[in-house]
């Protein structure tokens, strides 16, 4: 009786191990990524509240988002700190306030985007490309305005600016936009949203899947995911209409800054963020290319100054240029952000009708 007692329970305890070996990896797992992600973020990495909001999977960005966003609300609690990485200012914006003499007079600059206008894992608000433009010209009464969220598609980007910015009567939009369209052409069948689902639900999966997957074969020639190559026009059309409905507003489009190029080897953290995991280099490359010479084209519009990021960053010398990055293919870090300024400081001031010699201190 006893031993047939002990087969019966075998199984049971067999399962129960494999649960508890499972529990502690993803706990491991969440833990190990989450502190990752919040060193690189410039959040405290030893807290009380560390492993509780690794098991969570909590965002510190939670705590300064708007519960009642939607049409006409900033995306932003007002006056709120997340960490050293976000101060919100008056107007539920990532920065300083800005001055209300040039908000009463409508002397404003928009800067217009997702993560890499919002400045992620930058030092400071000042330190994103926004935050630097807008120190340049605070003592010329210019309001420079970082409308950047994180995640957030062109079309949640055009609405923000739609029914809550254009309030502010602003002269100039910088709009720094396409990496959703990268992850739109490439992330629309069922597989990949699986994928991406589980990616998100289990830190365990999403380790064991790109040491295990992404890893031998996405970084290969070998692997053709399915593609969706309209997404590329759709994102063109949306972006050309919501040009036509702001003609009298002078826009600074930029192309895709990136270290990224087909014969370069990466990392999957090179990818990761920017991507969910989804292209083999070469497929990526070229959707990449093909969204820069879409962004590009679009100087025909007449509105639409394109100012290209993505050639001056490529002069950059190859050995010197990931610096310019967080380590993913997208994110700019410090150095990253104060080059983009420079190259936008002046196509601003022109926008403005300013001249050179009123030129602020050194970027």
């Amino acid at each position: 009786m006893g031993i047939a007692a002990d087969n019966q329970n075998s199984p049971i305890l067999i399962l129960a191990l494999i649960l508890f070996v499972l529990g502690w990896g993803e706990g491991a797992a969440r833990v190990a990524i989450f502190m990752k992600h919040q060193s690189e973020a410039g959040f405290p990495i030893l807290d009380f509240r560390t492993w509780q909001d690794a098991w969570s999977g909590y965002n510190p960005l939670e705590t300064c988002s708007n519960p009642d966003v939607g049409p006409g609300k900033p995306p932003f609690l007002t006056y709120c700190t997340a960490g050293d990485m976000l101060h919100t200012n008056g107007l539920g914006l990532r920065g300083r306030d800005p001055d209300p003499e040039a908000l009463a007079h409508g002397r404003v600059v928009v800067v217009l985007g997702a993560s890499t206008v919002f400045g992620w894992g930058v030092a400071s608000d000042d330190a994103t490309h926004a935050g630097r433009i807008a120190q340049q010209l605070a003592a010329e009464k210019v309001a420079v305005l970082n409308a950047g969220v994180p995640s957030m598609e062109l079309a949640g980007s055009m609405r923000l600016y739609e029914t809550y910015l254009v309030r502010f009567s602003p002269r100039i939009l910088v709009l720094y936009t396409g990496w959703d369209a990268l992850g739109n052409a490439l992330m629309k069948s069922d597989y990949y949203q699986t994928i991406s689902r589980m990616v998100r639900v289990s830190y365990l999966f999403k380790i064991l899947f790109i040491k295990l997957f992404f890893q031998p074969f996405v970084l290969s020639d070998r692997f053709h995911p399915p593609e969706d190559p309209r997404a590329v026009d759709r994102y063109e059309t949306q972006l050309v209409d919501f040009f036509h409905r702001h003609p009298q507003t002078r826009i600074l489009l930029l192309t895709l800054p990136t270290f990224f190029h087909a014969q370069t080897p990466f990392t999957p953290e090179a990818f990761v963020g920017m991507t969910e995991y989804s292209a083999s280099v070469p497929t990526l490359f070229r959707y990449f290319e093909r969204i820069n010479a879409m962004l590009r084209g679009l100087a025909r519009t007449p509105n639409v100054k394109v100012v290209d990021a993505a050639k001056d960053f490529q002069t950059v010398p190859r050995d010197q240029i990931q610096s310019l990055f967080l380590g993913d293919i997208g994110h700019l870090s410090d150095a990253g952000h104060e080059r983009l300024a420079r190259l936008l400081l002046p196509e601003v001031r022109a926008a403005l009708g300013m001249t050179e010699t009123s030129r602020a201190n050194p970027l």
